[in-house]
């Protein structure tokens, strides 16, 4: 699989505890990522997971996800999406093709430099989260040979029908100043909208919400985002995993309010057949985040199955 890049290493650290925060010069700029290798994989390459996040929440939404993951034999690397925690804001549209380059570099681009021990396998298992939905499906349906099994938490790109507050944002001109001029209110309600109690309670990535909120060009990358990958229309790449006979699970919280599971798991499995689907009770939008424990003995489990 003959592949050009346009990136380079920029930093890797290997602590004894087997993680490697990293940041990748990238196409469109550094990205911020971070590599925990399973302790129970003496031979490289081990199975990966790779976790995309969401929308709006930087990459520490997985930090009670990760633990279990490597504890099950898997290593794990997650990262911010260009715009948004600690990696790049480039000024350009925010496409689902955007992000599905940015998840193809980041998984190909380490081999040029890492050293053996660190070397990741050619296919590798995905988790992704919200709008990382989206970006998994354009993923997959360009880089097929590279997806092993993928969950589905609560994807987004399904729905047509949406609230005034997204038809008002859709308007030319006018949405883009009210976006803009409420910019770190609008982001904190939707933040407070992703969980089904205080966000508050989850201090740590609240922490980190807000500070990527005071980053030149975040509030051009959360709008551009908006009005060009989470209202895009991404059923045919849904589709292509139907055809392509993708493993496949959906993980929603019975109490999501953003993708409600009891319109979206119908949609979604009439463009994968063969999709499999599970709830978590009592959380919202973000269950790895609110119910870690069931979040984890679901994904390990379908994710170890023969």
């Amino acid at each position: 699989m003959a592949v050009v890049l346009a990136a380079t290493l920029v930093w890797v650290s290997v602590s004894d505890a087997g993680a490697a925060p990293f940041s990748l010069r990238l196409s469109h700029g550094v990205v911020q990522a971070d590599l925990t290798l399973s302790s129970s994989c003496s031979s490289p390459p081990c199975p990966l997971v790779v976790l995309v996040p969401g929308f709006a929440v930087p990459m520490v939404v997985w930090d009670d996800n990760v633990p279990a993951l490597v504890g099950a034999g898997f290593s794990v690397l997650r990262f911010d999406l260009y715009g948004r925690g600690r990696s790049a804001r480039p000024r350009v549209d925010y496409r689902p093709d955007l992000f599905a380059e940015q998840v193809w570099e980041l998984v190909t681009a380490p081999k040029l430099e890492l050293p053996p021990k660190l070397r990741l396998p050619n296919r590798f298992h995905m988790v992704a989260s919200s709008m990382g939905g989206a970006v998994a499906a354009a993923f997959a349906a360009r880089h097929p040979e590279t997806l092993d099994r993928l969950v589905l938490v609560g994807p987004v790109g399904l729905a047509h029908d949406f609230g005034p507050q997204v038809t008002f944002f859709r308007a030319p001109g006018i949405g883009r100043w009210y976006f803009s001029s409420r910019f770190e209110s609008v982001m904190l309600g939707h933040l407070q909208d992703n969980v089904n109690i205080d966000v508050c309670a989850y201090p740590t990535v609240l922490a980190e919400f807000r500070r990527q909120l005071r980053i030149p060009g975040t509030a051009n990358a959360m709008f551009s985002t908006f009005r060009n990958t989470l209202l895009a229309d991404v059923e045919d790449d849904y589709r292509q995993l139907g055809r392509r006979h993708l493993r496949t699970l959906a993980i929603w919280g019975t109490e999501d309010r953003l993708v409600p599971a009891a319109s979206a798991v119908e949609q979604l499995r009439r463009m994968i057949p063969h999709l499999e689907e599970r709830m978590i009770r009592g959380a919202g939008h973000l269950p790895q985040l609110e119910r870690p424990r069931a979040f984890n003995e679901m994904v390990t489990k379908f994710l170890q199955q023969p």
